[in-house]
């Protein structure tokens, strides 16, 4: 006997299409749809449940993958209909990628094609590609390349990178530049932003999830993110529960652009991964700043935004790694 059950493979958001992936006995799977089975490795339109017309590839003899519209009020009718008929729905977590991905020729494959089918970030796609003939080459992965694997899996899951300096320093409009659109107020009254704000970016091919961190100045953060050695006194500029979120996602990043403009110093925040960024880069003299800059921006500008990009990559999943073509333990 064959395990039966009904998974949905999309989240249960709304959106345009679902994917429910099927498996119980070819006549169970007739009979609970209320449709004729299409031959095995074909996909054909039919009226599921008497519902919605759905796209239905049989994958295997005793395997479909049905993709209806993604509408939640539909979702919960053909989730009715298919548990009325016998066959009980399981989360994605419960399965293993090979009963997902009964295709694929061995374990590899399998998780390959499950970690493929959620990686957020764009680099990620040629290197799971190529893991089950790297697997094959060099067999499982090293302890030396457990440290490489590790920077590679933020291709998978987003990692997080705060924009981190005083007021003014032109956070907010670096975050709107590199996503595009508005999505935190500008404003040269200081502490216009008094909570973080964050948005998923793309940068050279790496998505992050990338937060503007309300403005601050070493007297008004803790000694956790500045250190001991420096006086904490009331905070003064901004809200307490906006320092204290400034001050943990700073603790829990992934990355700190540590941010100035041209008459700000370097914000000193203590933190294992951070780059330093002078802003305004389109009003900076040669003499306004007594920083030493490696890394000069203007967002409203539009200039130094890809080398910050490409910066920020390097500094969370180096080029080396990706060029490297050991193979990458990626669950």
């Amino acid at each position: 006997m064959i395990r039966e059950f009904a998974c949905w493979l999309t989240t249960a958001a709304s959106g345009a299409v679902g994917v429910l992936h099927m498996r119980a006995q070819p006549d169970r799977l007739a009979k609970t749809l209320s449709i004729a089975l299409p031959e095995i490795g074909t996909a054909s339109l039919r009226r599921i449940c008497d519902l919605d017309e759905a796209l239905v590839l049989r994958a295997s003899d005793n395997t479909l993958i049905v993709t209806p519209h993604g509408g939640p009020r539909l979702r919960q009718r053909l989730v009715r209909a298919i548990s009325d008929a016998g066959i009980s729905f399981v989360s994605p977590h419960q399965l293993s990628p090979a009963d997902i991905f009964i295709e694929t020729a061995n374990d590899i494959e399998s998780r390959m094609l499950n970690t493929l089918a959620r990686a957020a970030s764009p680099d990620a796609i040629a290197l799971l590609l190529a893991q089950p003939q790297r697997w094959k080459k060099y067999g499982a992965p090293t302890p030396a390349d457990a440290a490489r694997s590790k920077r590679l899996c933020r291709l998978i899951d987003p990692p997080t990178v705060v924009i981190a300096g005083a007021p003014n320093a032109g956070k907010s409009t670096l975050l709107n530049a590199l996503l595009g659109r508005t999505a935190a107020v500008t404003s040269p009254i200081a502490g216009t932003t008094r909570d973080f704000v964050s948005a998923n970016i793309v940068l050279a091919g790496l998505a992050c999830r990338v937060v503007d961190a309300p403005g601050f100045t070493q007297k008004n953060l803790p000694e956790e993110v500045f250190g001991a050695t420096h006086s904490t006194p009331s905070p003064d500029s901004i809200d307490q529960a906006a320092i204290a979120r400034a001050q943990q996602e700073i603790l829990n990043a992934d990355l700190v652009v540590a941010l100035a403009a041209p008459n700000q110093e370097w914000p000193a925040i203590e933190h294992s991964k951070i780059i330093r960024v002078q802003s305004m880069s389109d009003i900076l003299k040669s003499n306004d700043s007594k920083l030493k800059i490696t890394l000069c921006i203007s967002a409203l500008a539009g200039t130094g935004l890809i080398e910050f990009a490409q910066a920020v990559r390097e500094k969370i999943v180096p080029a080396s790694d990706i060029a490297n073509d050991r193979p990458w333990q990626f669950w």
